[in-house]
This record gives C-alpha cells, structure tokens and sequence, in this order.
C-alpha cells in the first residue's frame, strides 16, 4: 500500500512513468544485526523503459528530492523525524507540478518542521514562514542576510519570484493568490 502512494505521488511530482516498490528480504544467516534481520530496499524506475533498481544507483539529484518528498509526506504521520530540509527539491519543475510540491510539504509540515530552499514562487507561497536571503559584498567579502518578510512584503518577493521587477497590480494578485489558496490548504 505505500509503494502504491508513493508511486501515485511520484507520478504528480512531474515523474509520469515513476513506479516505486519497496523489498524486503530475510537475511540470509539467523545472527542479530545491528539494522534487524530483514534487508529493506528502495527500489525505483523513473522511465518508461527502465526496470526497477536501487534508489542510489536509479535517481538523478532532483529525482531524489521529489522522491524523498513523496516517502516523507506519505509517512510524516507516522514519522518521528522533527525536521526534514528540502533544498531545492522543485528542480526542473513548475507550473502545477511546483503547486504539487507546495501541498506535499505542507503535508509533511503538519507533522514536523520543513525548511524549504526554493526560488519557485508556488513552493514559497506554501509557506506559513518566509525568510529571503540575500547575498551581499561589502568591501570584497561575501556575506548572507537573512530577513523575514510578512504581509505585502511577502507578497511582493513572490510577485519577484514571479518574474516582476517591480511589483505591478496583476502580478501581486497572483502572488496572493498562490499564498491564499496554500492558506486554505493548510486549513483543512
């Protein structure tokens, strides 16, 4: 049944011919090790002529982001992991597909804390919290700031995501858009 969910989450991820399946073998020898005394493997195909593999042998960096994302948001009610760190696990993707994310980590957000690296404007409307991080130089040394942005604020670093330089009336409506239907997400 998980490999099942975990497949038809895949498939939303912007990964149509993904199948997952999970194999757990016996060890060979009766002796106690230190993992049980089962083997378990996370095999994966992510083309449509491709047999099933090993994960870490299958999975390209931004398959492994999405896949890691449908393994934790079908079993984050189930987890007892208190944080999980996406870096930019919406790669390679928009449209939809990058509103897919966004409900897949506010499902795993409502059973532990994400932290998310995104520059995709729908995964950042997902967001309860939003940090921008700047880079700067000042006097030839490199250096990050942090900032929290709130209310129009967030809203006009989406509508910045977005592609607008300066924030215009239409491309702020979708900003708040993206932020309002996530809003309603989490709400339900």
């Amino acid at each position: 049944r998980m490999s099942e969910e975990i497949t038809e989450k895949l498939q939303l991820l912007d990964m149509p011919y993904a199948n997952f399946e999970i194999s757990i073998h016996s060890m060979t020898d009766s002796d106690p090790h230190a993992s049980g005394v089962d083997h378990v493997e996370f095999l994966v195909s992510t083309n449509p002529e491709s047999s099933l593999g090993p994960l870490g042998k299958i999975a390209s960096g931004g398959e492994l982001s999405r896949i890691s994302l449908a393994v934790q948001s079908s079993t984050a009610a189930h987890s007892q992991v208190p944080c999980v760190i996406y870096d930019e696990v919406d790669t390679g993707i928009g449209g939809d597909t990058a509103n897919t994310v966004g409900e897949n980590l506010l499902l795993v957000a409502s059973h532990c804390q994400v932290i998310c690296i995104t520059h995709s404007p729908q995964v950042a409307g997902a967001g309860t919290s939003h940090l921008v991080m700047e880079k700067k130089i000042i006097n030839k040394q490199s250096s990050a700031e942090v900032k929290a942005v709130f209310g129009r604020s967030r809203e006009s670093e989406i509508s910045r995501m977005l592609g607008a330089k300066k924030g215009t009336t239409s491309s702020i409506a979708h900003a708040r858009d993206l932020i309002e239907m996530h809003a309603k997400l989490e709400s339900q």
